[in-house]
């Protein structure tokens, strides 16, 4: 008998002991309908219940950026990451549309998505497609801000949210309550160090708020850290590097931002204090709001099936506690 045909008879012991059978076997497609067909029985969708939270501004928008080419996902399943289902029935995506819709009835949510990509993403509900040409996968952090930013159903303040991350119910309020009322500085949603949950390397970012009036601030930070890859050695063209220079640029005393070439015009000294930001995680606490819990993105296949398998872990033991 075929472990599907009888998978409902098992305990979460059972399955894990199965999920890895098939992981050892390098059968990762059948670990994770394994893990699938017993969250499944107990995983409840997230509510769609109306949180009040009269503070949120009225002219922010929401933006899920899903326009990726997902070259470390490799169409895994045959799907992008952020249609995966991690045990409650719905794409990742919905899930987390649902989780913000919550707090945010009223805002408009737009999902961007690479150009040709409509098909993954017409299954999707209470969001609208924007469609961006990205090209240059190394430099899709400046196309995702520019094309957001340029878009004239987007010229307010912007929310947005990165569509491969699987957010806790509690990450969400985080960011929630910080953009609530007049939030005027550039946020950064993540987590600095290593996830020791998942023992995933580095930091993550999750999303980013970016007022209105800061935008052409934000873009030009952008455009700053991308010219000095042409003569430095900067590993990736990253939010990670702008947040670096947003700590360095902001001046404590007044609150203000400058612009990079006020930096003792200096390209090398820049790119040193960038450096050193970074190698130490000290961003400015007005910009970085940490979220170190079991939020988490899916880069690779193996994190997702980490998920999968330590939430089969969760709701077996949360079970047999109530027993």
């Amino acid at each position: 008998m075929h472990w599907f045909e009888s998978v409902s008879e098992y305990t979460w012991r059972n399955c894990l002991e199965i999920a890895n059978g098939h992981q050892i076997a390098m059968d990762f497609e059948g670990c994770v309908q394994c893990c699938l067909s017993y969250l499944q029985r107990y995983l409840i969708p997230p509510s769609n219940e109306t949180v009040a939270h009269a503070a949120i501004s009225k002219s922010l928008r929401v933006i899920f950026a899903c326009g990726g080419n997902g070259s470390r996902w490799g169409r895994f399943l045959n799907m992008p990451k952020q249609q995966v289902d991690t045990g409650d029935g719905l794409p990742l995506i919905q899930r987390t549309i649902n989780q913000f819709r919550c707090y945010m009835p009223d805002a408009p949510f737009h999902i961007l998505i690479r150009e040709g990509g409509y098909k993954d993403f017409n299954n999707i509900n209470s969001a609208n497609i924007i469609t961006t040409v990205m090209n240059d996968a190394t430099n899709a952090g400046i196309e995702v801000l520019e094309n957001v930013l340029v878009n004239p159903l987007t010229q307010s303040n912007i929310l947005i949210i990165y569509g491969d991350v699987y957010f806790s119910k509690s990450a969400v309020e985080t960011i929630v309550k910080t953009i609530c009322g007049e939030c005027n500085h550039p946020k950064y949603f993540g987590r600095k160090h290593q996830n020791k949950q998942f023992a995933n390397n580095g930091g993550e970012i999750f999303g980013v708020y970016i007022p209105f009036q800061q935008q052409e601030l934000l873009l030009t930070y952008y455009k700053f850290i991308d010219r000095m890859y042409l003569g430095f050695p900067m590993y990736r063209r990253s939010s990670w590097e702008v947040l670096a220079l947003l700590g360095l640029m902001h001046k404590q005393e007044t609150g203000e931002h400058g612009y990079p070439y006020l930096l003792d015009n200096d390209a090398r000294n820049t790119y040193n204090q960038i450096i050193k930001v970074l190698q130490e995680r000290e961003f400015n606490p007005m910009t970085w709001i940490e979220i170190d819990d079991e939020t988490e993105d899916f880069d690779f296949p193996c994190e997702y099936i980490n998920r999968l398998m330590l939430t089969v872990h969760r709701v077996g033991i949360t079970l047999d506690s109530q027993m």
